[in-house]
């Protein structure tokens, strides 16, 4: 297929998502209101707080190699705001980032599972410094 055809195939697919109805997937140019169904989505992931739960973690884990003693990989957890100019996180996305990805992996150590899911469940929540 040529570009220009792919190019318009494109073009034409994205002008008709623009004029669908909210929750229906047509546009069916009927302006009625929708039924509230109560669904209100997925329960807002609640954050486990940085300094009292999660910054714990990662100096017993991950701070000897990444702060306390040395600094590998220019991962510095020592503090909230080195460990966010690092690229180890990706707020509300755990499931990407290094952090959660990679792990402690010293000696093949790895988080509990208690651990690592509060460590998701911060990054999940936005990271937030709390």
């Amino acid at each position: 297929m040529s570009k220009p055809l792919v190019f318009l195939s494109l073009l034409v697919l994205l002008s008709i998502s623009c004029f669908e109805k909210p929750g229906t997937g047509t546009d069916t140019g009927d302006t009625a209101e929708t039924t509230d169904t109560g669904d209100t989505g997925p329960e807002p992931v609640v954050s486990p707080g940085f300094e009292a739960v999660v910054h714990p973690i990662l100096i017993e884990r991950c701070g000897e190699c990444h702060g306390i003693v040395s600094l590998e990989s220019d991962l510095d957890i020592s503090t909230y705001e080195t460990l966010m100019e690092s690229t180890a996180i990706i707020p509300y996305d755990s499931g990407h980032s290094l952090l959660v990805l990679l792990g402690p992996h010293a000696d093949g150590g790895w988080y509990t599972d208690d651990e690592r899911s509060q460590v998701m469940d911060w990054i999940d929540a936005g990271a937030p410094n709390d």
